[in-house]
């Protein structure tokens, strides 16, 4: 199992379904020895390419990578033991740097950064701990990368944003002073990244740092992100993010469209919103999100009634209308 898994690295790069695909059904065989086991392999198959001259040893490194970024993608019941193997390997690719130098020191700073993914999203031990070791592992892989390709600024700009997302999940604990220190980090990505330099990085900077201005109420900051974001993020290609994205537009408007001057904008930009997320939420496919985004529009129309006239009642009608029609049809399935 360990060896197919390391054979099939390369063509699972990017691709956690298609490894998920393939541990269906055989996730008793993933446990805690699953994980030693497989640090240990990868340890055996570095050692032999460094010192035996007809193996290839960045290509090794590079699966190292490819199988546990791969790896800590992995979401479901073995999510905690991919996650926990992986930074196995991190750690042995990490420890190795130290004296191996060469390619090692080079993948120092992607050890450092992915190492400091896995604990970000790390389903076991102390939350507030692994918060504190991907932070740290964060910093250190900018400590690094700074020297040597202070120029590659897409690859800066998207450690400052994991630095963001980290202490935006540090909000619990002092929620002025995380998310004040997320914000920064996320100005300093989108001062590194230009949407020309790299749309993805440039476009999930602006997503992150909407969420964060939401929770600080600096709403029409984080609707100015969110409207960024979308430019990048559809329904075909990015479909959370292009769905939560909308949700938030949604939210916003709401909740600034009582004090705004710019009333018509700002409601335009609420259906808009709407109207996005009802192409993705179809009454066939997901019946009671498609009924909640139907209330959020009345909801908007009812707190706006006297603004827009007798016309907003007539839309008000016909939403409650389809939204009994996708309750009825939801009774009806059992």
């Amino acid at each position: 199992m360990i060896a197919r898994l390391w054979d099939a690295s390369e063509m699972w790069q990017g691709k956690p379904d298609a490894l998920q695909a393939g541990i269906a059904g055989k996730e008793d065989l993933f446990d805690d020895t699953f994980i030693q086991s497989f640090a240990m392999f990868v340890k055996c198959e570095v050692d032999e390419a460094y010192w035996l001259p007809e193996k290839n040893l960045p290509s090794t490194v590079q699966r190292c990578f490819s199988c546990a970024g791969v790896m800590q993608q992995v979401e479901g019941p073995v999510k905690d033991v991919f996650t926990e193997a992986a930074i196995q390997v991190y750690d042995f690719l990490i420890s190795y740097a130290d004296t191996a130098g060469g390619i090692f020191s080079k993948s120092l700073i992607l050890s450092r950064s992915f190492r400091g993914l896995a604990y970000l999203y790390r389903v076991r031990g102390n939350r507030d701990e692994n918060l504190e070791k991907a932070a740290a592992d964060f910093q250190a892989a900018l400590s690094l990368a700074l020297p040597v390709n202070p120029k590659h600024q897409p690859q800066l700009a998207e450690i400052y944003d994991n630095l963001g997302n980290t202490f935006l999940r540090k909000e619990q604990r002092n929620p002025e002073k995380n998310l004040s220190d997320a914000a920064a980090y996320y100005q300093k990505a989108l001062d590194l990244c230009s949407e020309e330099q790299d749309p993805a990085i440039w476009a999930m900077a602006h997503y992150n740092f909407g969420i964060c201005e939401f929770r600080r109420q600096h709403y029409k900051k984080a609707l100015s992100h969110f409207q960024s974001c979308l430019k990048y993020f559809t329904a075909q290609d990015q479909p959370d993010k292009f769905a939560w994205a909308n949700e938030y537009i949604c939210d916003i408007t709401s909740l600034i469209l009582p004090s705004s001057s710019h009333f018509s904008e700002l409601f335009d930009e609420a259906f808009k919103a709407c109207q996005q997320l009802l192409s993705y939420y179809t009454p066939s496919h997901f019946p009671e999100k498609h009924a909640y985004i139907l209330l959020k529009m009345v909801s908007i129309l009812l707190k706006r009634h006297e603004r827009l006239g007798e016309g907003s009642l007539v839309l008000i009608r016909q939403y409650y209308q389809e939204i009994n029609e996708a309750y009825l049809k939801e009774d009806s399935a059992y």
